[in-house]
């Protein structure tokens, strides 16, 4: 998993955020004209010496943020598409972003949760924290469903601070879990982004033949004939997906729809660049 994400970021110069900003600190970056209301002790006498000009000495001061990143680890997240399942795809995009952030100076969190588990990764500054965080990656098992009416402040200790939010689904849900887990992240005042995980097959319909359908959290199964319901079916799909846009729109939710069958490093360096450009 390690290889894959260093593998991934070679290359990449980019990162969730801004990680520095102007300021008066330690490390130099620049000079800047002396401004009115300026602090005299910032002013460089040594260059005013050599130039006779009031220079201000301006640095680089780091700005530290926690990205947590949440798992969605119901059984739809078993779904696969030639051979890759969306929870080993939200594996491998979890632990490139992961070293992306922590690469920057950042601390990192991981959560994954059903109706009857939760893996917890509490954030921490350590270095070599980033293995541990590889093996609770690992160890996450998809069942069940999406739990429902949970109190997500309190189960994952977050609280309003200088924080980014990654929650990386599928979005299937029964009765709005996921919307509704969704406003309580965006409600605790952090930057919140969906990643939203789909395959290939479910957004091409690409099957053949008459099929039976498995519902992989409730078992229910359903025979199709594939070449009528692919008109529908369709146009129902392009409906949830203006859906989900939408509500993530009127949430202030940063919304990003993952193909699976897009490489990983391509889909992070697009998805960073668009994110520089807005910030």
């Amino acid at each position: 998993m390690e290889l894959l994400a260093h593998r991934a970021v070679q290359g990449l110069h980019l990162g969730l955020h801004h990680s520095t900003k102007t300021g008066f600190g330690q490390e130099f970056s620049h000079y800047r004209n002396y401004e009115t209301g300026d602090d005299l002790r910032l002013l460089d006498w040594k260059l005013y010496a050599r130039s006779d000009r009031f220079y201000v000495r301006q640095a680089e001061v780091q700005t530290q943020v926690t990205a947590r990143f949440i798992i969605d680890a119901s059984a739809s997240m078993l779904h696969e598409d030639e051979g890759i399942s969306k929870i080993q795809f939200a594996r491998y995009l979890t632990a490139t972003l992961a070293w992306i952030t922590q690469r920057q100076g950042d601390k990192i969190g991981l959560y994954a949760l059903n109706n009857s588990k939760l893996y917890e990764c509490t954030p921490r500054p350590r270095r070599q924290f980033y293995q541990h965080f590889l093996q609770e990656l690992i160890n996450i098992s998809p069942q069940g469903k999406f739990p429902e009416n949970k109190n997500i402040q309190a189960l994952f200790d977050i609280r309003p601070r200088r924080e980014i939010v990654i929650f990386l689904t599928d979005m299937y849900q029964a009765n709005d879990e996921l919307f509704n887990t969704l406003k309580q992240l965006n409600s605790m005042g952090n930057e919140v982004l969906l990643f939203h995980l789909m395959a290939a097959n479910e957004l091409d319909f690409n099957f053949k033949g008459t099929l039976t359908f498995q519902d992989l959290e409730t078992g229910k199964t359903t025979q199709v004939h594939t070449r009528q319901a692919k008109a529908e079916y369709e146009v129902r799909l392009q409906n949830y997906l203006k859906n989900i846009r939408k509500k993530m729109l009127d949430m202030n939710i940063h919304y990003e729809l993952f193909r699976m069958d897009e490489p990983v490093r391509e889909a992070i360096q697009h998805f960073l660049e668009r994110r520089m450009r807005l910030t």
